[in-house]
């Protein structure tokens, strides 16, 4: 474990502040979810996702798809690739996302790119990819994507549709 040499005290409601430089770093936002851990005398807050939480669920839905489509399906929650399925799994599970994939994150909005196109969908690579970027919807909030993708540029409709369907279920799973 690293020491970050910051000190804070703890206020008579038992709270203490996490500095915005940390909080930017390790992208924590307002009103996001800690979840606590004890460890002997140390305590560990680590960002909550309910996505992780589906885990198998995922895993299992995107590999039904990704070899009925032919293309690569990634879920993530809204600061990592949580788990993959098809040729490229291995190249982005467990990386953070792009800004790119935040911005359609915070703008909750569904993102096609049906030609060839280089853009950064986890942080630092830049591949020439067509895609679709599907939001997870829980509680009304997002709380992750479906991300599609293909080294040719054959998205279509039916994929729109498709990801559109493991997100409202992953989305509903998480509510149930």
């Amino acid at each position: 474990m690293k020491s970050t040499g910051v000190v804070r005290r703890v206020d008579d409601l038992g709270r203490i502040v996490i500095p915005k430089e940390i909080r930017r770093t390790l992208r924590i936002r307002d009103g996001e979810e800690l979840e606590i851990f004890v460890d002997n005398e140390e305590i560990i807050l680590k960002k909550f996702s309910n996505v992780v939480d589906l885990g198998e669920v995922s895993n299992k839905i995107i590999g039904v798809v990704s070899s009925l489509v032919g293309k690569t399906i990634l879920v993530t929650d809204r600061d990592i690739v949580v788990t993959g399925s098809g040729d490229y799994k291995k190249k982005f599970v467990n990386r953070k996302i792009s800004k790119y994939v935040e911005n359609v994150i915070f703008n909750r909005t569904v993102s096609v790119e049906k030609k060839l196109n280089y853009n950064e969908l986890v942080d630092g690579d830049v591949d020439q990819h067509s895609y679709l970027i599907y939001p997870i919807f829980s509680f009304g909030d997002v709380i992750g994507t479906v991300i599609m993708l293909s080294t040719s540029s054959d998205i279509s409709e039916f994929d729109v549709t498709i990801s559109g369907v493991i997100a409202q279920f992953l989305g509903k799973y998480v509510e149930d």
